[in-house]
């Protein structure tokens, strides 16, 4: 097709990581994962690539049936020092500050790609459904 872009996944043989742009090295055994974001909570949109990050699940009670009298549920870390692999825009690019052009049409990050361990799929995907996030920046 005339004019299509073509990133390079469907150029090369084996999925990998490095192709998501950020060339860091991603532990093997771990999935990437994409949660949607809100940059005020998640450390005011002052997170890069290569960052480990707590991610807290808040159930979103818009989200979750409850009757009125039961009692929510709580918030719950689903991940510690949780490598930060990418922040796209909501036009699914990368987010780069640095980059004039973003700067300039006001984009923010709107999600984040993170490297988990294969047995957290689970966790992160029924607080996808349920839940907004909190992202603190881990200091270990």
């Amino acid at each position: 097709m005339n004019g299509q872009f073509l990133d390079g996944r469907p150029l090369t043989p084996a999925r990998n990581a490095d192709l998501i742009g950020s060339g860091l090295n991603v532990p093997a055994g771990s999935r990437i994962v994409g949660l949607p974001i809100n940059p005020a909570a998640a450390v005011g949109g002052a997170l890069k690539p290569g960052d480990g990050i707590d991610v807290i699940a808040i159930p979103n009670q818009q989200r979750t049936a409850t009757a009125a009298d039961d009692n929510p549920p709580a918030s719950q870390t689903i991940g510690r020092d949780v490598l930060v692999v990418g922040l796209r825009t909501e036009q699914g690019t990368a987010f780069d500050r640095n980059d004039p052009g973003l700067a300039a049409s006001g984009n923010k990050p709107t999600s984040i790609l993170l490297a988990i361990p294969e047995i957290d799929e689970g966790k992160y995907s029924a607080a996808i459904a349920s839940s907004t996030f909190l992202l603190a920046l881990s200091t270990d």
